[in-house]
C-alpha cells in the first residue's frame, strides 16, 4: 500500500513537471514569434522610411541641378538637405538598434543595411555637391567600421562620433559603413586606398585618419581650419 502511493506520487510530480516544462515551452514560442513579428514590422517600417529618403534625394538633386539654371535660394536647398540628413540619422539609429536587439544573419536585414549604405553614400556626394554650388562651409567624416572581433576599437570609435555629432550638430556629417560591403563602399575604399588599412578608418572632408578621439578629431579640424563655432579652435 506505501509503495502504491509512493508510484501515486511520483508519477504526479513527473506530470506535473512535464506540464510545467511544456507551458514553458509554448510560453517562449509564442514570445518568439511575436519577437519574430515585431522585428518583420520594423523592417518595413525601414524600407518605407528608405523609399521617403530616395525620394528626399531626388527633390535636391532636383534643387541642385535647377540652381544652375536659375536663382533658386542656396538657403532652401541647404535647409532641405539638412532636414533630411536629420531623418537618414534618425533611420540609422533605428537601424542599429534593431541590429543589436535581433537575430540579424537574414536576407531582409541584409538587403536593407545596403540600401542605407547606398544613402549614405548618395548623402555624402549631394553635401559635396552642395558645398561646390552653394559655397557653403559643410563638414563630412566617413566611418569605416568592422565587426567586434575584429575591431574591439570600432565600437569607441563610434561613441566618440556621436558625441563630435552632437557637438557640432548640423555643421558635420557623419556617415558609418560597414568596411565588409563592396559596390559603392568598395569604390570609395579604393578612392582613399583604404582597402588594407585597419579599422576604423575616418576620413574627415579629405584627410583620412585612423582610431581618434573626439579631442582628436576636433584638434584635427580646427589644424585644418574648420570654421565651426562650436568647435571654439584657438
Amino acid at each position: 500500500m506505501k509503495r502504491t502511493i509512493q508510484l501515486t506520487r511520483y508519477i504526479s510530480i513527473l506530470a506535473l513537471t512535464i506540464l510545467i516544462f511544456s507551458t514553458g515551452i509554448l510560453i517562449g514560442s509564442a514570445v518568439e514569434t511575436e519577437r519574430i513579428n515585431f522585428l518583420v514590422e520594423e523592417l518595413q517600417e525601414q524600407d518605407i522610411s528608405y523609399q521617403n529618403l530616395v525620394a528626399e534625394q531626388n527633390y535636391i538633386e532636383y534643387l541642385l541641378v535647377k540652381k544652375k539654371n536659375t536663382d533658386v535660394d542656396c538657403q532652401t536647398i541647404e535647409a532641405v538637405y539638412k532636414k533630411s540628413i536629420v531623418n537618414l540619422d534618425l533611420s540609422i539609429a533605428k537601424l542599429t538598434l534593431y541590429q543589436n536587439s535581433a537575430d540579424v544573419d537574414n536576407d531582409a536585414f541584409k538587403r536593407i543595411k545596403k540600401q542605407y549604405a547606398h544613402a549614405q553614400l548618395t548623402y555624402w556626394t549631394l553635401g559635396q555637391q552642395l558645398k561646390t554650388t552653394c559655397e557653403i562651409e559643410y563638414d563630412t567624416i566617413l566611418f569605416f567600421y568592422d565587426d567586434k572581433d575584429v575591431c574591439p576599437e570600432c565600437e569607441d570609435q563610434g561613441l566618440y562620433l556621436d558625441y563630435v555629432k552632437k557637438k557640432l550638430g548640423q555643421n558635420v556629417g557623419i556617415f558609418s559603413f560597414d568596411r565588409n560591403l563592396e559596390g559603392p563602399v568598395g569604390l570609395i575604399k579604393t578612392t582613399y586606398n583604404i582597402s588594407q588599412t585597419p579599422s576604423p578608418v575616418i576620413i574627415i572632408n579629405e584627410d583620412v585618419l585612423g582610431f581618434s578621439t573626439h579631442d582628436d578629431i576636433f584638434a584635427h579640424m580646427c589644424e585644418k581650419n574648420v570654421m565651426i563655432p562650436e568647435l571654439g579652435c584657438k
